[in-house]
Formats: structure tokens, C-alpha cells, sequence
């Protein structure tokens, strides 16, 4: 983690936005806010804090504003979204294997609808070389498609079921999902909720997204398309990260190294030495059969 946080930490953003950006960036971009109005009172199931080993689907967009929007470091070099997004996703994948290498990758893309063009394996160099290759089309696409997004995750995955009590019994392994999204004057179409609620209906399964995005403006849509995405956490259990500058992205990319069964609610999480650790909210404890929507 030290690694990944000091090449994180080595260059810092260019602001571009003035004022009103920053503005509006802080009060109705950031997860603690929005995330927290949301999911602060969801019921959860106490797992094991497990390293098990994961199998992890890195989740891609190639749309065309992956292409146009770009980002500076302080040293002055450019990135559009596809080139920050592939470092963040490589850096995630290097140190996460390092951490377990039993952990397994999958790697999907998308545009409007998804494809799933690497299986899991634990040899994260082969999930990487296939993440050099992936390419943007000069072709517009329409808004993604999440229904058809979670469809095919479905497709492309096995739960472990639960054995015994899963507050004692871990898994023999999770499956999360992270998506890496790079538009921001598109709002994805929201999904029939059944197949979403059926892959969460395990509590072996977790979402995870990075938004990267233009400044936020009245001239594009940012605000809209995050709070789509902090409803999509039902169980409160996700962590979603929004940002719109170069150093920030590569740092929330190092906070989804932490284990989804080892790490707190996302509004619970700190990380500054001697920072006051929060109080938890209590959260209400349920079965896995009352899981089940």
C-alpha cells in the first residue's frame, strides 16, 4: 500500500475549475455526503474480516469522452481518461496480487453494453497485457446499458454458497466487481433492479466504483451520473469514489486495495494518522434469508 500511495502522492493536480467547480465538487460530489445519505441506515451481515482470496472483475469504459477528457499532473504532462484509468487499474492489479496471489482478475469493457474479454486468472501480467491492447473506437455509443452490464457479470460468475453460519464460516473466496467509469455528460440507463438484487442477494458479493470526470459544471451532467451510482449500493457495503483531478484518482485507486470483508463502511474509513477514528453508526444485523429482496 505505502508503494502505491507514494506514487500517488508524487505529483498533484492543476486546478482548472475555479471556485464554482471546486464548489460544487465538494458538496454534491463527494461520497460521504451523497453515499452517506443513502446507505448510513442499511442493514448488513457480519462476515468474518478475512483475507480470503477474491476474484476481482476490472470493468473498463471506452467511450469517446475516455479520449477527451484530460487531466494534468503538476509536473505538466497530459492524460486523457483511458491513460489515468489504465494506471490506476495496472498499479491496482500489480499491488493487489502482491498482497495475495491467490486473488484472481477478470477484465471486462464496455460502451453501451459490456464484454467480457478476460476469464479469471491469478496471473495478473495477462489481465494487464490484455488492458494495453484495449482501444477506443472512433464511433460514438449510446449511454451504457447497466441492465446489461450486470447480466452479463452474472453470466461470467459463481457465488460461493453459504455454509453454516457466515458470521463464523468464511468464504472460500469473494467476487468484486470494479467499475471504472469515465463520462461526463452521459447518464447510464439505470437497470431492471432484478438481476442486481439477485447478484447482491449474496453476502459474498460487492461493487466498487471510480468515477473519473470533467470538473463538474451546469454543462455536464457529473452531479446526476455519481448519484446514480450511490443508489446502486443498496447494502451499503460499496465504495465509490468520484474525482476530476490527477493525483486523487491514482489515491482512490490505492483505497480499493483494502479487502472488501477486511475494510470499514466507506463512511467509517480514515486514512490520515492520528485522524480521530469515527464513531460507527449502528447498523441493523439480518439474516441471509432476509437478504434475499
Amino acid at each position: 500500500m505505502s508503494n502505491m500511495n507514494a506514487a500517488a502522492t508524487a505529483e498533484s493536480p492543476v486546478d482548472s475549475g475555479g471556485s464554482k467547480q471546486e464548489s460544487l465538487s465538494q458538496q454534491s460530489l463527494q461520497g460521504e455526503n451523497m453515499k452517506g445519505n443513502i446507505t448510513s441506515h442499511l442493514p448488513s451481515i457480519p462476515l468474518p474480516n478475512v483475507d480470503c482470496p477474491e476474484k476481482i472483475i476490472i470493468c473498463l469504459d471506452l467511450s469517446q469522452e475516455m479520449n477527451t477528457t484530460t487531466f494534468r499532473s503538476r509536473a505538466g504532462d497530459k492524460y486523457s481518461g483511458l491513460e489515468l484509468a489504465k494506471r490506476a487499474i495496472k498499479m491496482f492489479v500489480a499491488h493487489k496480487s502482491q498482497m495475495n496471489p491467490k486473488h484472481q482478475f477478470a477484465f471486462l469493457v464496455f460502451k453501451e453494453e459490456a464484454t467480457m474479454i478476460h476469464s479469471f486468472t491469478t496471473k495478473a501480467q495477462d489481465v494487464l497485457q490484455t488492458l494495453d491492447e484495449s482501444e477506443i473506437e472512433p464511433q460514438e455509443s449510446d449511454s451504457f446499458n447497466l441492465t446489461h452490464f450486470f447480466e452479463t457479470i452474472k453470466e461470467n460468475i459463481d457465488l460461493p454458497e453459504v455454509q453454516g453460519d457466515p458470521r463464523v464460516v468464511p468464504p472460500p473466496y469473494v467476487v468484486r466487481v470494479l467499475l471504472v467509469f469515465g463520462r461526463s455528460h452521459s447518464v447510464p440507463v439505470s437497470p431492471c433492479q432484478k438481476v442486481q438484487r439477485e447478484l447482491e442477494s449474496s453476502p459474498y458479493f460487492f461493487t466498487d466504483v471510480l468515477y473519473i470526470h470533467e470538473p463538474p459544471s451546469e454543462e455536464n451532467k457529473c452531479e446526476e451520473i455519481f448519484h446514480l451510482f450511490c443508489e446502486l449500493d443498496h447494502n451499503g457495503m460499496s465504495y465509490i469514489f468520484e474525482q476530476s483531478k490527477y493525483t486523487p484518482i491514482l489515491s482512490s485507486g490505492a483505497k480499493l486495495l483494502a479487502h472488501p470483508l477486511q475494510r470499514p463502511r466507506q463512511l467509517d474509513a480514515v486514512y490520515k494518522i492520528g485522524s480521530p477514528v469515527p464513531t460507527p453508526v449502528p447498523q441493523p444485523v439480518v439474516s441471509v434469508d432476509e437478504r434475499v429482496y
